[in-house]
């Protein structure tokens, strides 16, 4: 192999390592692809559900900054997601996750994700079990989640919302920190 035939190939090598995960839409298994969003808006009304200190936190897209509270059942309303509502292809799953954790020096708590479908309708609790670091959870599937729409398109992603709640634990003081709060679309072509 000539010099610049390994040039070229080094230089593609290197560009797919780099930009693949910064790509929205990924390949998956037997033509599926998903496609990554995330809410990027909250209930700012006067007496608005939000979490106590830095709500805007949750949704300005970075995990390295965090939205906390200190109150059992706190709830943070996101009422806006970064889908555009265009997209082909037919959607088969919808899952959340979220990315957070509970001070170290306190008592533990989790964080429920809740999904409101058509802005109204609660969907099913979705409850992750957030440690002492920082760490994503699972992805949950709402699909098919109590209210959730029998059959899904673009624009439905795009008006989906997410309670976000402080599940309760024992007594004593805690910090809960969530960062970001994901939406995973798998869709076939």
């Amino acid at each position: 192999m000539n010099i610049s035939v390994r040039k070229i190939l080094s230089c593609f090598i290197m560009t797919t390592v780099i930009l693949l995960p910064l790509m929205s839409n990924t390949t998956l298994s037997e033509g599926r692809t998903e496609r990554i969003f995330y809410f990027n808006s909250y209930d700012q009304s006067p007496n608005g559900e939000t979490w106590e200190t830095n709500p805007e936190y949750m949704v300005d897209g970075d995990n390295e900054t965090y939205a906390s509270t200190t109150m059992d059942r706190d709830i943070q309303l996101l009422n806006g997601n970064t889908c555009d509502g265009s997209g082909s292809g037919t959607i088969t799953e919808v899952y959340l996750r979220t990315f957070g954790h509970w001070n170290s020096s306190g008592e533990d708590r989790d964080i429920i994700l809740r999904p409101v479908f058509g802005g109204t309708l609660d969907g099913d609790d979705h409850i992750f079990n957030a440690s002492s670091s920082e760490e994503w959870s699972e992805w949950f599937d709402i699909t098919n989640d109590t209210n959730s729409h029998t059959f899904w398109t673009w624009p439905l992603v795009q008006a989906l919302d997410c309670d976000v709640e402080v599940g309760s634990g024992d007594e004593g003081s805690f910090t809960l920190y969530c960062s970001i709060v994901q939406i995973r679309v798998i869709y076939t072509i």
